[in-house]
C-alpha cells in the first residue's frame, strides 16, 4: 500500500502554520509516527529535514519540524540517516534566533559527535550558543563549523553538496547562515583532476554547485558569493586555482555560450584577489600559445552520477540562455 506523501506534508504544513499548541502536538506526533514507522522510505526524512531549513511555515512550525527530526536522530542511533545530514542540520540550526532551537541543535551535534567520532567539541561552545546576543552565537556557529571541518575533512565534499542544495531554496537570511557554516568546509577541499585533465567527479560537483550559486545569486549577494570562490582559492592546496581555471576555459569552449564566459570572467576576478591567485595572469598567458589558439573539438566532460551526491547542479538548466557563438574551422 502507498499513500500520497505530498498531500500528507501539505497537511503537516497547514497544522504547523497554526498557532495552537494542541495542533502542534498533534502534528509532531503525526510526523514522528510517520518517520518511525517508515524507516525504509528515506525520502520522508529528507522532506522533514528540508522543512527544517525552509520557512514556508511559521517560525513555530519550523521549530516543530526540527524538534521531531532532532529527537528522532538523538534517541534512535540506528535510524538510517547519513552522518553529513545530521551534522549539517545541527551546525545550521546552531545559528537560529530561537534559543530552544539552538539548544536542541547543540544536543544533536554533541550526540552525533559522540556517536560517530567519540569527541565532544560542541561542549566548548555551549555558553556562547546559549547567549542571547546574535553576534555571540553566530560567532560560535562559525567557529564550531571551522573546528568540525578541521577535525573531519573527509566529510567536506558531502557537507558542501548538502549545504549548496539548500542554499538554492532558502531565503536570503538563511543563505547567510549557510555561508557561515559552509566556508570552513570549502577551505578543506583539494580539487583534483582525472587522467583526462578534467576535474574529478567530486571536484566537478563542487565547481558546478558554486558556479550555479554564482549565476543565481551573485547579483544579490555579490560579496558573499565572492567569498565562496576566495575560500576555495585560499585553501591549503595551491592547485585549486588552476583546476578552477581549466574548468572555466574548458566549459567555455565546450558550451560556446557568452553568458558562461561572462560568469567565468567574474570568477577569475575573484580568484585573482587571493594569494594563490597571484600568478593567475601568468597562467592565462600560458594559454595564449599558437597550438592552444587553434580551433579544436573539445570533448565534453563526463557528468558524474547524481546518485553519488546529495546535490549536483545542472549547469544547462541554471545558466540563462544567451547568444551562442558558434565557431568553425573556416571562421
Amino acid at each position: 500500500m502507498t499513500f500520497d506523501v505530498g498531500s500528507l506534508f501539505q497537511w503537516l504544513e497547514y497544522v504547523f502554520n497554526e498557532s495552537s499548541d494542541r495542533l502542534h502536538r498533534v502534528g509532531r506526533k503525526a510526523l514522528k509516527n510517520l518517520l518511525v514507522h517508515n524507516r525504509g522510505m528515506p525520502q520522508l526524512l529528507g522532506l522533514a529535514m528540508k522543512s527544517c531549513y525552509l520557512y514556508r511555515t511559521t517560525t513555530k512550525g519550523v521549530e516543530s519540524y526540527f524538534a521531531v527530526v532532532s529527537d528522532l536522530l538523538i534517541n534512535e542511533p540506528d535510524y538510517p540517516c547519513g552522518l553529513y545530514k545530521s551534522l549539517a542540520l545541527a551546525l545550521f540550526k546552531i545559528g537560529d534566533e530561537n534559543h530552544r532551537v539552538r539548544s536542541k541543535a547543540a544536543t544533536l551535534l554533541r550526540v552525533t559527535e559522540e556517536r560517530y567520532f567519540k569527541t565532544t567539541t560542541v561542549l566548548d561552545y555551549e555558553v556562547s550558543i546559549a547567549d542571547k546576543t546574535a553576534a555571540v552565537y553566530k560567532r560560535a556557529q562559525f567557529e564550531l563549523s571551522k573546528s568540525m571541518s578541521n577535525l573531519h575533512p573527509e566529510e567536506a565534499f558531502l557537507m558542501i553538496s548538502e549545504f549548496t542544495m539548500f542554499f538554492n531554496l532558502v531565503d536570503s537570511k538563511s543563505q547567510r547562515d549557510i555561508l557561515a557554516v559552509l566556508l570552513p568546509w570549502i577551505q578543506m577541499i583539494e580539487l583534483q583532476q582525472d587522467p583526462n585533465g578534467g576535474p574529478s567527479a567530486w571536484s566537478y560537483m563542487v565547481l558546478a554547485n558554486l558556479f550555479e550559486i554564482t549565476v543565481k545569486f551573485s547579483g544579490k549577494i555579490h560579496n558573499e558569493v565572492e567569498g565562496l570562490w576566495k575560500a576555495l582559492a585560499s585553501a591549503s592546496y595551491n592547485g585549486n586555482v588552476k583546476v578552477v581555471l581549466d574548468f572555466i576555459i574548458a566549459q567555455s569552449l565546450e558550451r560556446k555560450e557568452q553568458n558562461f564566459v561572462n560568469y567565468g570572467k567574474q570568477i577569475i576576478v575573484c580568484l585573482a584577489g587571493t594569494v594563490n591567485g597571484a600568478k593567475l595572469v601568468e597562467a592565462l598567458m600560458a594559454y595564449l600559445q599558437p597550438k592552444l589558439m587553434s580551433i579544436t573539438q573539445v570533448e565534453p566532460y563526463n557528468i558524474p552520477d547524481k546518485a553519488m551526491y546529495p546535490y549536483i547542479a545542472d549547469l544547462s538548466e541554471s545558466l540563462p540562455l544567451g547568444g551562442k557563438q558558434v565557431y568553425n574551422s573556416t571562421s
